[in-house]
C-alpha cells in the first residue's frame, strides 16, 4: 500500500470516528435522526477544516 492511500484511508477512518462519535451524542441529547445525522456530517467538516489548518501550519 502506497503512502498516499495509506494517509487517505486514515483521514477516512477519523472522519468517519468524528461523525460518529457527533452523531451517538446528538441522539443521547434527545436529537431526532435528521439533526443526528446533521450533527454528524458539520463534525466531518469540522475535523477536515482543524485537520486541514494543522497540516497547513495555520
Amino acid at each position: 500500500m502506497g503512502l498516499w492511500t495509506a494517509w487517505r484511508r486514515r483521514s477516512a477512518a477519523r472522519d468517519e470516528k468524528a461523525g460518529a462519535d457527533a452523531r451517538a451524542k446528538a441522539i443521547a441529547a434527545g436529537a431526532s435522526e435528521r439533526e443526528a445525522a446533521a450533527a454528524a456530517e458539520q463534525a466531518v467538516r469540522r475535523a477536515r477544516r482543524r485537520r486541514r489548518a494543522l497540516y497547513a501550519g495555520g
